[in-house]
């Protein structure tokens, strides 16, 4: 019979490379809240472009904006169509987080590790920079998968259905394979929060020690 550990890795094989096909194929912008969490993301890797706004803009704002009228992002909203003036701010066309929520919405190191990855191209196009942090959040999922997988095993060690069956229902979820191939910072507190259980449920199972305390918090 197959080992559970090579059928895991065919699971995280397949999860990578189902999620970016995923990221490849959803056009630019188009998941929930994309354009104002890839704004946070890029903004967290520069301190005055974390604090921009829209009456002091950083200098990409104004690519960001073009590149949601290349990909007609708000012909699939419920508003009246727009139409692209440089003159206008950035919050006349989608809602800047730190403005709607006062800073609280998300800390800047929150998103400086959803958008790590630009670190290596800063002076690329804005549409490429956005797969690359797609990219990241599917390695995410890939996490969580794994993690799954380990919880369930603590749990039923001896039971291969479940064990391999809640990744197995995981990787197979279409909405949830199509919000981990995008940027939002629920991905991350996904993983972070799966990471907790696991840590919770070895704790309880084997015994808890400082260091699996630690981890949990």
């Amino acid at each position: 019979m197959t080992s559970p550990k090579h059928v895991l890795y065919f699971l995280l094989a397949l999860a990578l490379v189902r999620g970016i096909i995923y990221a490849s194929f959803i056009p630019p912008w188009q998941a929930p809240d994309e354009p104002p969490q890839f704004e946070r993301a890029k903004a967290a890797l520069s301190a005055p472009d974390w604090a921009s706004n829209a009456t002091q803009p950083a200098t990409w704002y104004d690519a960001l904006l073009r590149s949601l009228f290349t990909f007609n992002y708000f012909d699939f909203l419920d508003t009246p169509r727009l139409t692209y003036s440089s003159d206008m701010p950035i919050s006349h066309y989608m809602t800047l987080y730190q403005e709607a929520y006062q800073g609280l919405y998300g800390s800047r190191l929150t998103y400086a590790v959803i958008g790590w990855p630009l670190l290596l191209a800063r002076q690329q196009d804005i549409t490429l920079q956005l797969y690359l942090v797609r990219f990241n959040t599917v390695l995410m999922n890939v996490g969580i998968i794994l993690l799954a997988y380990h919880i369930t095993k603590i749990l039923f060690p001896h039971d291969s259905f479940l064990f391999l069956g809640v990744p197995i229902l995981i990787l197979f979820n279409p909405q949830h394979t199509h919000m981990l191939s995008t940027v939002n910072n629920g991905n991350l507190a996904e993983l972070l929060a799966t990471a907790a259980l696991y840590f919770m449920v070895r704790g309880i199972v084997k015994g808890f020690s400082w260091l699996n305390v630690l981890l949990i918090i």
